[in-house]
C-alpha cells in the first residue's frame, strides 16, 4: 500500500510539472527595427534580478511580433508565445 501512495505521489508530481508552460518568460528587451517588433525574452522561471546584467546564463530569445502586440506589452511583463 505504501509502494502504491508513492507511485502516485511520483505521478501526480510529473503530470503537474508537465504541465507548467515552457514558452512563457518576462520581456527584457523591446527592439524595432523597420517593419520588424521583436521582443527579447528570458525564458527562466526562476529568475529573480531585475538587472540585465546579472543574468547566469538562462534561455534568452527573440521573439518577433506583430505590431499591436508589441505596443501591448511593456518590459518586465510576462509573455507566451503560442
Amino acid at each position: 500500500m505504501k509502494n502504491y501512495l508513492f507511485l502516485l505521489l511520483i505521478v501526480t508530481i510529473c503530470l503537474t510539472r508537465c504541465n507548467e508552460p515552457d514558452n512563457c518568460g518576462k520581456i527584457i528587451n523591446k527592439i524595432t527595427e523597420p517593419n520588424r517588433y521583436l521582443f527579447v525574452i528570458d525564458f527562466e522561471k526562476n529568475t529573480t534580478s531585475n538587472n540585465d546584467q546579472d543574468k547566469d546564463g538562462g534561455l534568452i530569445g527573440d521573439l518577433e511580433v506583430d505590431e499591436k502586440t508589441f505596443s501591448n506589452y511593456e518590459k518586465g511583463d510576462d509573455y507566451c508565445a503560442d
